[in-house]
């Protein structure tokens, strides 16, 4: 009778505990949907807007330069994106199921390919069902005692966000990885100066960094409602490229990795090494145009290309609607004591 009573209530201990987790994971889960909310400016009262600003992308630690962004935005979900630095400057065109580009390069460069990331403030990446969440420590954002946020993916991958406590806003957002050995890898951002925009916010500033060392500042000017004559601003231009669009998510998943083959010689003489590939995915998820965008020594090089070369992808559920290519940059890195995959 006495281990009959015990078991029930070991049995009550652990239901308690169970749904004690589940309320937790609820919780901060909708923390993230409550920021998403709040800085979707899409979704706001149903205006469209011109968001301006200047952007500067720090190139390395003695090299900085100064750029122009301009988003567009119509409630039928059309948009216009433009991108200007010196020597180089890009147009997008979309609809939400693909858009047309301009560019005065062949491939896309590494800075603005992670800029790009960066601008879209908005594009929150979704949570998935098995991803794992876990209140962790306090953090001081911009004088703001933020509220954080450790998610733990099926693969193990770890990710850390930030809010602040009483506004919900997004304030930080970082990888648990250690830095990049490519500078123009960002791997925390912070957000600060928020500001209304009809029912919504959106920060001012957004800072990139890849350990201590700054990528990108942007700085949004105030946002304008779109002008009138907006219809003509999203008609493509005749030499424009299409390619895939699609914001509900990732557009593909990695289906076949082949590993590159770190070159004997340099293993030997214990050589570390950081590639970037540019490539274009194709719409059966096979790659092409693969070419350098940073290159390390010639031997890292090649290993790079000849296996990423070989890799295919698949789309994903989000974007099986959406139909094209896209392009990507691929980072490999060769690390003799593998403190990056």
């Amino acid at each position: 009778m006495f281990v009959r009573f015990k078991c029930a209530i070991v049995f009550v201990l652990l239901s308690c505990a169970s749904v004690n987790g589940q309320g937790e994971q609820s919780a901060l889960r909708a923390l993230f949907d409550k920021a998403q909310g709040i800085e979707d400016i899409r979704k706001s009262g149903g205006s469209g807007f011109l968001l301006t600003g200047n952007i500067r992308i720090y190139v390395n630690k003695d090299s900085v330069t100064d750029g122009k962004y301009a988003f567009m935005w119509t409630p039928d979900g059309k948009w216009r994106q433009e991108i200007v630095f010196p020597g180089y400057k890009r147009l997008r065109i979309g609809d939400g199921r693909q858009f047309w580009q301009v560019r005065n390069t062949k491939g896309e460069s590494p800075h603005v390919y992670e800029l790009s990331r960066l601008v879209a403030f908005w594009q929150m990446p979704k949570l998935s069902d098995d991803d794992n969440l876990k209140r962790i420590h306090s953090e001081k954002v911009e004088g703001i005692e933020s509220t954080c946020v450790q998610k733990t993916t099926s693969k193990g991958d770890v990710h850390i966000s930030c809010f602040d406590p009483e506004s919900g806003e997004l304030v930080k957002s970082m990888s648990a990885k250690d830095s990049s050995p490519i500078l123009w890898n960002v791997q925390w951002v912070e957000y600060s100066q928020y500001t209304k925009w009809e029912d919504k916010s959106y920060p001012r500033s957004i800072r990139g960094y890849n350990g201590k060392h700054q990528v990108f500042d942007v700085q949004f000017d105030e946002i304008r409602p779109a002008p009138q004559d907006a219809a003509n601003s999203f008609i493509p231009p005749k030499d424009a490229t299409t390619w895939l669009d699609c914001s509900d998510g990732p557009a593909w998943k990695l289906k076949n990795r082949i590993s590159p083959v770190y070159p004997p010689d340099l293993r030997q003489r214990r050589r570390d090494g950081a590639v970037a590939l540019y490539v274009v995915i194709e719409e059966d998820g096979h790659l092409s145009q693969v070419s350098l965008a940073t290159s390390a020594e010639k031997e890292f090089d090649d290993a790079a290309g000849s296996a990423v070369a070989q890799w295919t992808y698949e789309r994903t559920g989000a974007c099986a609607d959406s139909k094209g290519r896209s392009e990507q940059i691929i980072s490999v890195f060769f690390s003799i004591d593998q403190r990056h995959p």
